[in-house]
C-alpha cells in the first residue's frame, strides 16, 4: 500500500506574487495561511476582522487564484486573556469560535494554535536529531529551570 504525501507551504506574505507562482510550479498545492492582518486598502481600511468569515474567504480566494488551496490556518485572534484565564476572556474565546466556524464553512479543515502565554512559540533546543537524520527543534523543561536567566543590563551592555 502506498502512501501519498501532501505538501502544504505556510504563506506568510499573500504580496509575494513571484513566490506563490514558484510554489505551484515546484508542485506545492495546498497552503497555509495566517490571519490576513493587512489593510484592504491604500487608506489602511479594514471593514473586516482577520479571523471573519469575509476576510478568511478573501484570502482562500486569492490564493487559489494561483492554484493553491486554503487547507489550514497557522494563527489566532487574540488569545491571552484566555490563556491566563483573566477578564475579557469570554470575548476572545468568542472571536477564537467564531474563526473556527468560519473556517468550517470555508472547507478549510486545520487549525495550528499556539496556547504559549506571553509569547510565540518557545524551544529550548535548536538542533535535535530526528528521523533520516533531519534536524528539529524541541522543548525539555528541564532546559528552563535556571530561565529567564538573571543579568543585570546597564547601559545596554
Amino acid at each position: 500500500m502506498g502512501h501519498r504525501f501532501r505538501i502544504a507551504e505556510i504563506v506568510t506574505d499573500t504580496g509575494d506574487i513571484r513566490a506563490l507562482r514558484l510554489l505551484k510550479q515546484v508542485g506545492v498545492d495546498e497552503a497555509v495561511g495566517v490571519l490576513p492582518r493587512g489593510f484592504s486598502d491604500w487608506r489602511m481600511h479594514r471593514s473586516d476582522d482577520p479571523w471573519s468569515y469575509g476576510s478568511l474567504a478573501s484570502l482562500k480566494r486569492y490564493l487559489s487564484e494561483f492554484g493553491l488551496k486554503l487547507v489550514a490556518i497557522e494563527d489566532n485572534p487574540p488569545m491571552d486573556r484566555i490563556r491566563y484565564g483573566i477578564e475579557g476572556r469570554e470575548e476572545e474565546l468568542e472571536n477564537v469560535l467564531r474563526m473556527i466556524e468560519n473556517m468550517g464553512k470555508l472547507g478549510i479543515s486545520v487549525w495550528c494554535y499556539n496556547w504559549m502565554a506571553g509569547t510565540g512559540w518557545v524551544r529550548s533546543r535548536t538542533s535535535v536529531t530526528t528521523r533520516g537524520g533531519a534536524l528539529t527543534t524541541a522543548f525539555h523543561l528541564e532546559d528552563m529551570e535556571d530561565y529567564p536567566p538573571t543579568v543585570s543590563w546597564k547601559g545596554g551592555q
